[in-house]
């Protein structure tokens, strides 16, 4: 009997316990409407798709919501205060559904009179008047408008309600702007040494090859890379093979053959036997960014130069040759 009444004992404890705690209200999911996957990101830029975060709430009869924060953070970035930079938008009823996030974060300094002026933020160049709250009775949101890449990476939200038994819960938003990827010529290595070039020699061989490598960092979506010789629209048909890394970088090797058909076909000009032309890569990502635009020269380039044929100059008329046909090509 005593057993029996200390067993009754504990498992009201354990119902008790089980009515308090466990049945407080829940985050059912945390969703972002576009920019889910890295492959297909959101558009970034003025006039692009606002993008809508929410985390969905689940509520017992009497509960309600009296906390709704939104936390982004940018990794490897640190802020006056010396911590990781983030911003911080904080909510509390359905009446702040619209208002822009007065943002709690630590990227603008106040004492610097740079808060909420992007032009003055001297470490993301962030805007935080983009971010407008979305507030239902069952929805913690924010609406970012205008993306821009630094949206990019985990947002967070937190949500608290009235019963002061129940904690805080969370869930975490992985989300994915549009970033214009930046090409380099990797190899040749080219870093502090924009004067590296390739030398081949036609004069012995009816065909040579010419190896190079490009990479594409910080692209979202990762881009194709192409390769193209003196001007972007006279793309090459070389053997190429590309490689993804785990971080989104991608890395182009191509092996392009050259013999007297392939110079004349790619439209390389030949001077007394020698020749020059610019090998170049550029990222294709679709129609999220323009890889044609006319007011921007591609850094990544490389001068390929030559001899085509038997006939032995001296060296000063190389020199000449070379400047001259590098002059015909500016």
């Amino acid at each position: 009997m005593v057993f029996l009444q200390s067993y009754q004992a504990v498992l009201g404890v354990v119902v008790f316990t089980w009515v308090r705690y466990g049945l407080g209200f829940s985050i059912s999911n945390g969703i972002s409407d576009i920019g889910i996957s890295q492959d297909i990101p959101a558009r970034s830029g003025q006039n692009a798709q606002s993008i809508n975060l929410e985390c969905r709430l689940n509520f017992n009869s009497g509960e309600k919501m009296t906390l709704c924060k939104w936390v982004h953070s940018f990794p490897d970035v640190w802020a006056y205060d010396d911590r990781e930079a983030f911003v911080m938008c904080i909510a509390a009823h359905e009446s702040d559904d619209g208002n822009v996030c007065e943002d709690q974060g630590n990227i603008f300094d106040e004492n610097t009179g740079g808060y909420n002026d992007p032009l003055l933020n001297p470490y993301t160049a962030y805007d935080s008047s983009r971010l407008v709250h979305r507030m239902t009775e069952n929805i913690c949101g924010l609406t970012i408008q205008s993306p821009h890449a630094n949206d990019t990476g985990i947002w967070k939200c937190h949500v608290n309600d009235n019963n002061p038994d129940v904690g805080t819960q969370w869930r975490e938003v992985d989300l994915f702007v549009a970033n214009e990827s930046v090409v380099a010529i990797t190899d040749p290595d080219m870093y502090g040494n924009t004067g590296v070039s390739i030398e081949v020699d036609l004069s012995t061989s009816s065909r040579v090859d010419v190896d190079a490598e490009c990479t594409a960092e910080y692209g979202i979506p990762p881009p194709d890379i192409i390769w193209y010789i003196d001007e972007p629209t006279n793309t090459v048909d070389g053997s190429s093979d590309q490689t993804e890394q785990s971080d989104g970088t991608v890395v182009s090797s191509i092996r392009l053959s050259l013999d007297q058909n392939s110079l004349s076909r790619y439209g390389v000009r030949q001077t007394n036997n020698y020749f020059s032309f610019a090998l170049g890569c550029y990222p294709d990502q679709g129609d999220y960014f323009d890889s044609n635009r006319d007011d921007i020269k591609n850094p990544a380039e490389v001068l390929v130069f030559g001899t085509s044929g038997a006939q032995i100059l001296s060296t000063s008329a190389v020199i000449v040759t070379l400047v001259s046909l590098i002059l015909s090509q500016l």
